[in-house]
């Protein structure tokens, strides 16, 4: 256990509906093809939840200009702070499995994992990091407001550090030294 110094400043919720489908497959020729009788398929559905934020630890001290009113506070990088699966969510419909090709649990797998990168993708290409730097600016003015009534008169400004797309965030241990997975 270690403390958490994160702020989550967006959560996505999303529904996943979507079909699975294989087959073994024989090369023949230049192509592949699959083998009779050894389609299987499932239609899997379940909920996700992505959120996303940054580590305040790794925020440097606040400029305060009392001429101007204002307070700069530089943002680190954004990470997607935890991306999980409702477990009660997850269900598997109109399976259709064989012998020779049984539907097994690397199957569901990998149906979970494709559209969790999916789901993340997603998010990128409709422009979540503008909006988590919206709701990260928004959150920030109002604990600044919030908490230090000698600065609720003053301008919140937020720089955020450039990026161009959304990690997750590297894991520690109780030192904080970053582990690998």
């Amino acid at each position: 256990m270690k403390g958490v110094t994160q702020l989550s400043v967006v959560e996505h919720q999303y529904t996943v509906i979507d079909e699975f489908n294989n087959s073994n497959e024989v090369d023949l020729f230049i192509t592949k093809v699959n083998v009779p009788f050894t389609k299987k398929h499932f239609i899997g559905t379940f909920t996700g939840t992505i959120n996303y934020g940054f580590d305040l630890e790794e925020m440097p001290k606040a400029k305060i200009n009392d001429i101007t009113k204002t307070i700069t506070l530089n943002i680190p990088e954004i990470y997607r702070l935890s991306h999980t699966i409702d477990d009660k969510s997850l269900k598997y419909f109109d399976e259709e499995t064989n012998i020779f090709n049984p539907i097994s649990i690397k199957d569901g797998d990998k149906f979970r994992a494709d559209h969790k990168k999916d789901a993340e993708q997603q998010d990128i290409e409709d422009g979540v990091l503008d909006y988590v730097h919206t709701k990260a600016q928004e959150k920030m003015e109002m604990i600044v407001h919030a908490k230090f009534d000698t600065y609720k008169d003053y301008k919140v400004k937020c720089n955020f550090t450039k990026q161009d797309t959304i990690k997750d965030k590297p894991k520690t241990n109780f030192a904080g030294k970053t582990v690998k997975e």
